[in-house]
This record gives structure tokens, sequence and C-alpha cells, in this order.
């Protein structure tokens, strides 16, 4: 019997495989799954811009349930939830004043009201069984861009997206996210948290402030009194102020200015 070796490498006569130098048919390697595609996101249109220079968002804080505020200087608006309430421990409570720093006095929502010793300036508290709604905040949309986003920087401007429920340490402070960065982010950062657990702000060990707006839908957050400030803006769960003195920080509510990438949805 005379054996032939082929020779020749080419495509062969059954679609999609080859031969190759022995003569041997060899499939060609399996290729990756496609990975997801991305497209570009945005915030609910309710985190709206209050001022017309585009700087503060229209809420400094919107929450889904309760919120026990201690921020001396709220610099916009609030959404709550359910109850409103403060978390200053010293009688008579210091006066928070809300909305302090807008252009167009936009009205803050709760359901209902711990005591007086909330001041909105020229704007006011609107007391609804539906404040989230009469506030036109739609929370489930916070919810599915906690769920969709993903981490970028364009332009400067950078989303961080964690799963703390994956961490040890759930207190964060600003080079946790912005190494060697300054309190004054000025909308530059982003940080949106996927998971269920409590996060807790709190200044850097050198006494920098709490830059980045925070988006943690399925989380309480925790605003350490020591923190200073947070320059950007909170959705939470739930919110409540921490420490010895929890009036002392400020809110400034200060807008992320970015663009955002999301998984590209069905």
């Amino acid at each position: 019997v005379t054996q032939v070796k082929v020779t020749f490498c080419g495509s062969g006569a059954i679609t999609g495989l080859n031969i190759c130098g022995n003569g041997d048919l060899v499939a060609p390697a399996p290729s990756a799954p496609a990975g997801p595609e991305y497209e570009q996101c945005f915030l609910p249109a309710d985190m709206g811009k209050a001022s017309p220079q585009g700087e503060f968002a229209k809420y400094s804080l919107i929450t889904k349930t309760w919120a026990t505020i201690g921020a001396h200087n709220i610099y916009s608006a609030i959404a709550i939830g359910t109850s409103l309430s403060h978390g200053g421990n010293t009688w008579p409570r210091p006066s928070l004043s809300i909305s302090s720093n807008t252009q167009n006095d936009d009205n803050s929502f709760a359901k209902s009201v711990s005591d007086n010793s909330f001041n909105f300036g020229s704007a006011q508290l609107e007391l609804s069984g539906n404040p989230l709604g009469a506030a036109g905040v739609d929370f489930s949309k916070y919810e599915v861009l906690a769920q969709t986003a993903v981490s970028s920087s364009i332009n400067g401007y950078n989303v961080i997206v964690v799963n703390q429920d994956l961490a040890t340490d759930r207190y964060y402070d600003l080079y946790d996210f912005v190494p060697q960065g300054q309190g004054e982010d000025n909308g530059k950062t982003l940080v949106i948290f996927q998971g269920t657990l409590t996060v807790t702000l709190k200044k850097t060990a050198d006494g920098r402030q709490f830059g980045p707006s925070v988006i943690a839908p399925f989380a309480r957050v925790r605003l350490h009194n020591k923190v200073g400030f947070i320059d950007g803006f909170i959705v939470a769960k739930n919110f409540k102020a921490l420490g010895s003195d929890p009036s002392a920080p400020q809110m400034h509510g200060n807008a992320f200015k970015g663009d955002l990438q999301c998984i590209k949805q069905a």
C-alpha cells in the first residue's frame, strides 16, 4: 500500500476546518465568548443641577427611607423617603441650615420631621405621604445604575464602582478613591457602592475631607462628624451622622460633572 503524505495547508472541503501539514483535519480554536457591551448612561434627571453654572446638584442627600442629619450646613435641598430627624446630641439642638447655597431655593421633602431645628432659608420642607414622588425622584433608577455602571475614567472625570460587601473594612476616606487628592473634588469623582452593608465616610489620616459624590442605594451610609465636609452628594438607602458632635460637618452637594458608562441592556 502506497502512503501519500499531504504537505500543504489550506482550506478543507469541510467548512470551518483546516488541513495542515500532515493532512490532519484541525478545527479552529473556539473564539472567546463576547464580553459585555457598554453604553453611555446618565445620572437620573432628578439629580439635575440647580444653579445655572451647573455647580450644585438639586439634592445634597436622597434616601429611600429615613435620615438622621447632623450636618450644620447643607448647600442644596434634601429628599428623604420617610422620616427626617436631627442627629445632634446637645440641647438646645443647633439649627441645621438646608438649601443654604443654591440659587433657586429648591424645596426639601420628607414624610415626617422630628422637630423645628431645621432652617430651610427661603425654601421650605414639604411633608408628603410620598415624599420622593413629590420631589420627582425615582429611586429605582439609582438602584439600576448601581447594578449596571462600570468604573471608568473619561476626560479627567472618574467613576469608581465598589462592592463593599467583599471588603473587610468598610470605612472609606478620600484617598481610597483619589490618592493624595483634595477635599474640594469639584464634581470630578463619583463612587458607586453596589452592596448592602454599611458604608462609613471619614476623613483621611492627615485630615483631608471626603470629596467624591456617593451613590449607595442598597446600603446604609454613615458620615463621621470629623470628616469636615463631603463635597459631593449622597444617595443612600438610609443615612445617619455619627460622632460626638454630628452637627459638625457640611454637605456641599457638588454635582458630578463627568460621563458614565453602563453595561448595555438588552
